[in-house]
């Protein structure tokens, strides 16, 4: 049974491995960058690769989704083990509306909302 704690994902590599899920404002700051770099013109393989430069904590992680999305998986597949279920289901909608750099700058702003509130308490 898996933690609520602890995601997995499956590397190319090797088997599962457990990884942590992002803070609130680094998804934020993720989806904001990717979403930007979408509507100025970039694949999503190219803002995330983008990502890892920026986000050097998380470039691990970045490479790993990079790989995936090359494997064939879906963004919302890729980013599954880092956020929160229901962002999952948000992306996975998304997707499947064609509303993917929309989507993942309202996301964004939901996050940071959320993660301002947090920081208040």
């Amino acid at each position: 049974m898996q933690d609520t704690a602890t995601k997995f994902q499956q590397p190319s590599t090797s088997g599962l491995k457990p990884v942590k899920p992002w803070s609130i404002s680094t998804q934020a700051n993720i989806f904001r960058t990717v979403s930007d770099l979408l509507l100025v013109g970039f694949s999503v393989r190219h803002a995330i690769q983008f990502c890892e430069t920026l986000y050097q904590p998380q470039k691990r992680d970045l490479h790993v989704i990079n790989e995936q999305l090359h494997a064939g998986y879906t963004v919302s597949q890729t980013f599954e083990p880092f956020v929160d279920d229901q962002i999952g289901l948000q992306l996975r909608l998304a997707e499947e509306h064609g509303q993917l750099t929309q989507s993942l700058g309202q996301v964004s702003r939901l996050l940071q909302t959320a993660h301002q509130r947090h920081q208040k308490n």
